[in-house]
């Protein structure tokens, strides 16, 4: 087959259809150049999820008749003279192929005028051609209509989604523009106005009118310098998460993008914080300087590459991880019962909301100073924690809970004193329900749930251990644990032998019998069948999730089958809440919380005191 040259009307019709895969890439195309000409009112609006009619139109700078010619000419544009500009780049647009490409798939008109010019001009094109130009008289700003998207190339326009599915699509991206720019925002669809938005509204307002179910006590504000940017924005607290990850978004430079490692940074900043796949909203921006970013690595420019890749993410994380220690807040909302009012419900039960608030515990945990250094910094300083009286240290063994009746009303004084001077006294006053521990504070009582916060000192310890002090103290066990598996299971636990072996627990097979000679120091397990099962399951995920993810996982399966279980009888509580208290715990490994705080002050405002 002989090579050839291709026409230019082909060539073009290629290169658009790398641009324009849909309706929403033109109305995302035609606002970033509404924006880069410095409009701060902006509308658009769809017919038909844009495949019949896309328009927006702007207050910006607008354009001469010749500059209007000029812009839907392939590759022409007024933001780069040279290459090296490329990595310098202020604007949205820089490549010129938005316009042209746009014009020669669809039936597109513009009409523009500049602010000092008498009239303006608005233009006609089919399939890229100028069919008539006329003078119009308008406000200082540029209207671009495009009708019949594709119309010239049917096997394209067969490939839209139908009208909904490309109307979700352009909501989406003009919800980003929405939450990026400082400027009046009008958005209508089939006649309906959807979005109607004024210079100067709050962040906080925008997101919650795009995100109803957030509440403003939901958001935490991110608010930090650094020495090669910013990050600005909101992100959830732990406990407000949906499915899926479409509440997450980036803009870097205030250019909206899809960049896969910011994904996976955001969520790893909540660490064990998140329940199991649950994942967080946030709206972030992070700001570096221009020669820093690449936005020319996509052709739709929703990637982008930093120069400083590992510097940015690092720091990127410790940043919110910090004011996610610092800020979050667990509530249990007091409803207060008026005079007279039916105490019971239809239902006949009592209605009460709780309010729990653990911001009080600032710090970050021993273990988040001192855990993978290449993620998390040791500035900033770290309280110690002193217990007055000397307690048996039981490491985090299950000594915590020896086979011994509890009383039934436990009544323990202890301090602990914080390195600030200031002195907590805190007193164990019961054990509810089989699972909860009554502290009373100076100023609030404290709810704890000893599996959750037994499971994570046990995970901490030994986290410290292996990543820190890079080895698992082990225990050889006088009789070994025996476990009967499958020729697969078999196979599959040889395959992850090294693993296996790194967090404590050494093996030998005979036949189908596996035979578990050693378990971490301390732990215990009342069915080791059972979380060998689930550490398999872990592995199986190895080359899907990172090395780091599988180990942590596999250490929380340990430290949940090994801590107390409701209606375990328990001694040694005094130095369970002073591990959780000193190291800064929140939740549990699966994020679940730990305790829960119920000051007095909320009480005495409940009952009227």
């Amino acid at each position: 087959m002989r090579i050839k040259k291709l026409p230019d009307d082909i060539i073009v019709k290629i290169a658009a259809g790398e641009v324009i895969s849909g309706t929403y890439n033109v109305v995302k195309e035609l606002i970033e150049n509404s924006i880069d000409a410095g409009a701060d009112k902006i509308r658009v609006e769809i017919i038909d999820g844009g495949k019949s009619k896309i328009v927006v139109e702007d207050n910006g700078d607008g354009m001469s008749l010749e500059e209007m010619r000029i812009a839907v000419k392939p590759h022409t544009t007024s933001k780069i003279d040279k290459f090296d500009d490329l990595y310098s780049i202020n604007s949205f647009g820089f490549r010129g192929e938005a316009l042209a490409s746009i014009s020669e798939i669809s039936r597109m008109s513009i009409s523009s005028k500049k602010e000092n010019d008498l009239t303006g001009y608005e233009i006609f094109y089919i399939g890229g051609k100028e069919v008539e130009v006329k003078e119009v008289t308008k406000n200082k700003g540029t209207k671009i209509e495009v009708n019949d998207l594709f119309f010239n190339i049917p096997a394209r326009r067969k490939f839209l989604k139908s009208s909904s599915s490309e109307s979700r699509k352009v909501t989406d991206i003009v919800e980003k523009f929405i939450l990026s720019e400082n400027i009046d925002f009008e958005y209508i669809r089939n006649g309906k106005e959807i979005y109607k938005f004024y210079k100067n509204d709050k962040h906080t307002d925008k997101i919650i009118t795009l995100f109803p179910e957030l509440k403003l006590e939901d958001l935490i504000e991110i608010n930090q310098n650094i020495g090669w940017g910013s990050i600005k924005g909101f992100i959830s607290n732990p406990k407000t998460t949906r499915g899926n990850r479409s509440a997450q978004i980036f803009f870097v430079n205030k250019r909206y993008v899809k960049e896969g490692d910011l994904f996976s940074v955001f969520e790893r900043s909540y660490g064990e914080m998140l329940d199991k796949g649950r994942h967080p909203y946030g709206v972030l921006f992070i700001n570096v300087l221009p020669d820093n970013v690449d936005v020319n690595v996509h052709p739709q420019k929703l990637e982008v590459k930093f120069s400083d890749q590992n510097i940015i993410m690092k720091d990127m994380k410790n940043i919110l991880r910090e004011n996610l220690v610092e800020k979050t807040k667990f509530n249990l909302n007091f409803e207060k019962i008026e005079k007279n009012q039916n105490i019971e419900n239809q239902s006949g039960e009592r209605k009460r909301d709780l309010v729990f608030d653990n911001s009080d515990y600032k710090s970050k945990s021993n273990f988040e100073n001192g855990y993978n250094t290449s993620l998390y910094n040791n500035e900033g300083h770290q309280e110690k924690i002193h217990i007055k009286e000397p307690i048996k240290d039981y490491g985090y063994s299950n000594e915590f809970f020896e086979k011994k009746k509890v009383n039934d009303t436990i009544s323990t004084n202890f301090q602990i004193e914080n390195s600030d001077s200031r002195t907590n006294n805190k007193r164990i006053i019961g054990v509810a329900n089989t699972r909860y521990l009554i502290i009373e504070d100076e100023d609030q009582i404290i709810i704890m749930d000893f599996h959750a916060a037994h499971e994570r000192v046990i995970f901490e310890k030994l986290k410290k251990q292996f990543f820190t002090e890079k080895r698992i103290k082990k225990n050889k066990l006088l009789i070994p644990i025996e476990i009967r598996v499958s020729f697969e299971e078999k196979e599959e636990i040889n395959e992850h032998r090294e693993i296996i072996n790194q967090i404590g627990l050494n093996f030998s097979f005979e036949n189908e019998i596996m035979k578990i000679e050693t378990l971490p120091l301390g732990i215990k397990v009342k069915n080791p069948k059972a979380m060998i099962r689930e550490i398999l399951d872990t592995l199986k995920l190895k080359g899907i999730e990172s090395l780091e993810k599988i180990h942590e996982d596999a250490l929380a399966t340990m430290a949940c089958r090994s801590a107390v279980k409701t209606g375990d009888d328990v001694v040694g509580l005094e130095k369970l809440v002073s591990d959780v208290f000193e190291m800064k715990l929140k939740t549990c490994p699966h994020g679940r919380p730990i305790m829960m705080n119920m000051p007095y002050k909320k009480l005495d405002d409940f009952f009227g005191r």
